[in-house]
């Protein structure tokens, strides 16, 4: 598999909008901090720069074309849904994906397509129970003619890999009723039709799963724990991963004591479909049915090493792992634009630590009158003005730039460091109490541009991300701040 070529224009210098805070995650008088773990993961060494992308409506952009543009383009995604291009009448309509694939790479963006069943009478012999969002997507069904399928995808990929298309998907979070209205062996068959037609037609082309929800991977990474003989681990991550989800959907998702109480959440008809579906991909991925692994991931920041250790645990290390869905759930929370910034900065920088290869940004746009949004966060306005998320946002993208991300997991300070060629840029943050950490000579605190921006020496770091530029080979710089 080839590596996606992304756009690599430099992007202007931008200061990131964080100011250094002292921490109120910790309220006792002397904080007892918790320490990394004992043994960390062993993580891929990366051996190209992490690409940064959003997911909007290509078809409307208006005025956010001018930050867009301000990105070094990145990774989308798009669905092209079979019997939404093939009419009853077999014309073929491709319109709506020639259009984005088009706006898109006009603006230096890829497209990765999932590539979708659909429902309808004239390919899959069923009408649609379920209709999502303003274009009336439905649920997929196993097609009636798996020839007429293959034919359908050779020519997606045909049509679209001359426009810099080189990743496809199948389906669409299948765990999901409203998305997937086949079985579990169904969808294993499908996507074994599909990527082999894939690979024939485009050699250099990826074939990723269907990415399952982000609920779906908590089940898995609960799942996963219990079966390793850990259940007080277990039922920690269940409180920690679903803590914005707990009592937002009735008496799905609810707070657990036990282990008892943990396995009965486990064993509701939700649960059980969800965890099938999730076992189904591990097999995908561990025979080599995908090129890559696709997640989704909404939940609260602190809960993506969860997820993290489990998808380490169970994807093959040269496989990569791709955030096509990164966004922020809220729930209950009440969270204000710098508090969402910061949840935006610490969840992108230990995705890329974290050994993920492209992360995409759900949504570009915040929710239209709807003042702050209820639940997914827009990098920008709905009137496409910039907020600080998007101006972090484009501060980490011009940090991975060229770079290849490191961890920082020290006892007192974490983040992401990006090294390039004896220098680089971390995002870091305090792990539990404020600490003081001494700078190497020739590093800029909170942007290399900023009106007086703190130099080499003693820093105070709190619980908000800071921008720290270096110049000095990472191994120097990840010593005086571990």
């Amino acid at each position: 598999m080839s590596p996606n070529r992304f756009s690599t224009s430099l992007l202007g210098t931008v200061a990131l909008v964080l100011t250094v805070l002292v921490s109120t995650a910790c309220s006792t008088a002397t904080p007892v901090c918790p320490q990394p773990a004992a043994a960390e993961p062993v993580l891929p060494v990366p051996t190209t720069s992490p690409a940064l992308g959003t997911k909007t409506d290509w078809s409307s952009l208006g005025p956010a074309r001018p930050y867009l543009r301000s990105l070094r383009g990145g990774p989308t995604f798009y669905e092209v849904t079979w019997c939404e291009v093939q009419l009853e009448s077999g014309e073929m309509d491709w319109r709506n994906p020639d259009a984005v694939v088009d706006q898109a790479h006009s603006l230096g963006f890829i497209t990765m397509l999932k590539i979708r069943v659909g429902e309808c009478p004239w390919l899959t012999g069923e009408v649609p129970e379920y209709l999502r969002g303003k274009q009336a997507k439905t649920e997929s069904s196993m097609p009636l003619d798996l020839t007429a399928y293959a034919g359908f995808v050779k020519q997606v990929v045909e049509r679209y890999e001359p426009a810099g298309v080189n990743e496809y998907a199948v389906e669409n979070e299948v765990n999901s009723e409203s998305f997937w209205n086949g079985t579990v062996g169904e969808y294993r068959t499908l996507v074994a039709v599909a990527a082999r037609v894939i690979h024939r037609t485009d050699g250099d082309a990826a074939v990723a799963d269907a990415g399952m929800s982000s609920v779906a991977s908590g089940y898995g990474v609960v799942a996963r724990l219990l079966e390793l003989g850990e259940p007080e681990r277990a039922i920690d991550a269940y409180n920690a991963y679903f803590s914005r989800r707990i009592g937002t959907r009735g008496e799905q998702i609810v707070r657990v004591s036990s282990e008892a109480e943990l396995r009965d959440a486990l064993a509701t008809e939700k649960a059980k479909r969800n965890l099938a579906y999730m076992r189904v991909t591990e097999r995908l991925v561990a025979r080599g049915l995908v090129d890559a692994r696709q997640i989704h991931f909404y939940e609260e920041w602190s809960s993506l090493p969860l997820l993290l250790e489990y998808l380490h645990a169970t994807t093959p290390a040269t496989m990569p792992l791709e955030l096509w869905e990164l966004g922020a759930y809220l729930g209950h929370a009440q969270l204000d634009d710098k508090q969402r910034t910061v949840e935006l900065v610490k969840v992108i920088s230990l995705a890329l630590g974290g050994g993920v290869t492209k992360v995409v940004w759900i949504p570009l746009f915040a929710e239209p009158d709807s003042g702050e949004e209820l639940e997914l966060y827009g990098l920008l306005s709905s009137k496409a003005t910039t907020r600080p998320a998007s101006t972090a946002f484009a501060a980490l993208d011009a940090a991975a730039d060229k770079s290849l991300p490191v961890a920082i997991n020290g006892s007192a300070v974490v983040g992401t460091a990006f090294q390039r060629h004896g220098r680089g840029t971390a995002f870091v943050w305090a792990r539990c109490a404020p600490a003081i950490v001494s700078l190497p000579a020739g590093s800029r605190v909170g942007g290399a541009a900023s009106a007086g921006a703190g130099r080499a020496g003693d820093t105070m770091i709190g619980d908000e991300p800071v921008r720290i530029d270096f110049a000095v080979p990472v191994r120097a710089f990840l010593r005086t701040v571990s």
